[in-house]
């Protein structure tokens, strides 16, 4: 196979890899492994992530081989880390790690490695916690080698959960907040990357989506787990989840258009539906008697909450998908789309009252302004902009240099949004802003990898941020 063709698909590799998306990054990369390093040490730290330990040695050894001046650091820290795991043999471990420090001396993952043969092999502790002193410092601190600095995060991140002291590996690398009123309360592990959050309308619980299918809901005043729910057909990423407004019901939404809906006491399913189309967006109507589901088709419809029957459909609304939907209480139903356009529909037919430009690309998230008068949102544009949703006039209230990922917006007046690049992912922090004033409040950088949901609770007393280093942080607003 020639350059040519080489370089799409490791690129293709990698970006699957930063999307989370870890099957698809494993079959491109496979294609040319044999004779790209690079190929090879995705596929050795895809495998590690697994926990496939054995194919972990032997694709990073590969990795090694072909290039050890550039990849040998990470490759023989993914093979030394592998042999930790798998308890034998230590001299492995101890031999490859070594080697791992001279070749990439000044990097924040080799030295987290080190950190886990001093506390697991050496029984070391002091060096273990100096060597993750060397992490934390190095953390901020990009592989200048782009598919090094989209594999980084990742493999730190699994490195810290699985194989660290319990004194450092529950301490966020480089976790120091500049906004004074955002008080971090709690971190918690879900062993799977988030993909959606929602919260209830009486501010006690969130439910968080994950990218193995399951949602759990958690709650927000003992942070403890009370409920959780499954995919019954597979493990699907969940693309949308919401609660129906009098907290009895919850419905989500996996990529491949699976909808599930329960009643939340007593756990038992009302209805399901096996194909509701790609990336559907889900949200319930404010009488909880139908929900609405718009679709990566364009398709919008209503469902009845009682019996799942569809009452109506509306075709080919956006021609490149629905990516959002709000509403709220005396407030329209409002729709995102790929268009960059945003429509506003009555609720209780879908008929339009309003159409306007909002971003230049796909709109990605939308909130309502406290007293309603707008809509605010984000787009691939990089673009947080607020529009009157009745005149379609808007304005532009923050600019990015990378993707924005997600967005909330409290019944305060905060606005809180989250970079998500495609490639190459920055320090992973959430934006705090005014939506007034548009005066910065801050930024708060403790995620290990892009933070992808936002949610503050009705009461505007907590901030909750999940994100693919598979946790959610609980935030106190003061």
């Amino acid at each position: 196979m020639g350059k040519k063709i080489r370089k799409p698909l490791l690129v293709l590799a990698y970006a699957y890899f930063g999307l989370n998306d870890l099957g698809r990054a494993r079959e491109e990369a496979r294609k040319i492994s044999n004779t790209n390093a690079n190929a090879a040490l995705l596929l050795g730290a895809i495998d590690y992530i697994n926990g496939n330990d054995t194919s972990a040695i032997q694709n990073a050894n590969l990795a090694a081989t072909l290039d050890r001046r550039n990849l040998g650091g990470y490759a023989l820290s993914i093979v030394g880390l592998s042999y930790i795991a798998t308890g034998s043999p230590e001299r492995e471990a101890r031999t490859n790690i070594n080697e791992a420090i001279s070749l990439s001396r000044e990097d924040a993952f080799v030295y987290l490695a080190s950190s886990c043969l001093n506390y697991k092999i050496n029984r070391d502790n002091p060096r273990a916690i100096a060597d993750f002193n060397n992490a934390d410092r190095l953390s901020a601190q990009r592989p200048e080698d782009t598919f090094l600095a989209v594999l980084s995060p990742r493999l730190q991140e699994h490195a810290i959960i699985t194989c660290l002291l319990p004194e450092v590996a529950t301490r966020p690398i480089r976790a120091t907040s500049t906004s004074t009123r955002y008080k971090f309360i709690e971190s918690i592990n879900l062993g799977a990357s988030v993909t959606a959050l929602a919260v209830s309308c009486d501010s006690n619980f969130v439910a968080v989506g994950l990218n193995n299918g399951r949602v759990v809901i958690y709650n927000l005043q003992t942070k403890r787990e009370v409920a959780s729910f499954n995919l019954s057909q597979s493990n699907a990423p969940i693309n949308s989840v919401t609660f129906s407004p009098n907290g009895k019901d919850i419905a989500f939404a996996s990529s491949d258009g699976q909808l599930r809906v329960f009643k939340i006491e007593g756990r038992n399913e009302k209805y399901s539906l096996p194909n509701i189309g790609d990336s559907p967006q889900i949200i319930f109507s404010n009488n909880n008697n139908f929900l609405f589901v718009g679709n990566g088709t364009g398709r919008l419809r209503i469902i009845n909450n009682n019996n799942s029957e569809t009452i109506l459909v509306t075709s080919n609304v956006y021609p490149g998908g629905v990516t959002s939907l709000i509403l709220n209480l005396d407030n329209p139903l409002v729709s995102g789309g790929d268009d960059g356009r945003i429509r506003v529909w009555n609720p209780n037919d879908i008929t339009p009252l309003n159409s306007y430009l909002a971003h230049q690309g796909a709109v990605i998230a939308m909130a309502f302004s406290a007293d309603g008068s707008q809509i605010v949102s984000i787009g691939t544009d990089n673009l947080v902009n607020a529009c009157n949703w009745r005149t379609g006039v808007c304005a532009e209230v923050a600019r990015t240099n990378e993707t924005i990922g997600s967005l909330a917006v409290a019944s305060n007046g905060d606005i809180a949004f989250s970079e998500r690049p495609f490639l190459i992912r920055p320090e992973n922090r959430i934006f705090l802003q005014d939506l007034n004033t548009r005066q910065v409040l801050g930024t708060l950088p403790d995620h290990r990898d892009r933070v992808v949901a936002l949610a503050y609770t009705p009461d505007s007393r907590f901030l909750i941020s999940g994100s693919a280093d598979q946790t959610i942080i609980i935030w106190e607003v003061q």
